[in-house]
């Protein structure tokens, strides 16, 4: 645990990706979220929609701790 926790304090960016998925009743969108994150504070995160010309619906940055 010890080791881990030295590794990530060492850590100063990452990206990262995900999927979403919500089922209403037939229908079920699929939303991207990507995001990139560097230390101390500084963010950038994009929800989109798939299937509609991976339009940005939110995005959200965060620079010195303020969004």
């Amino acid at each position: 645990m010890e080791q881990a926790r030295r590794a990530m304090d060492a850590v100063q960016s990452y990206r990262f990706t995900g999927k979403i998925n919500i089922i209403a009743d037939e229908d079920v969108p699929e939303t991207r979220v990507e995001g990139v994150w560097a230390s101390p504070g500084d963010s950038r995160v994009q929800i989109r929609q798939a299937g509609y010309n991976d339009t940005i619906i939110q995005e959200f940055v965060s620079v010195g701790g303020r969004t």
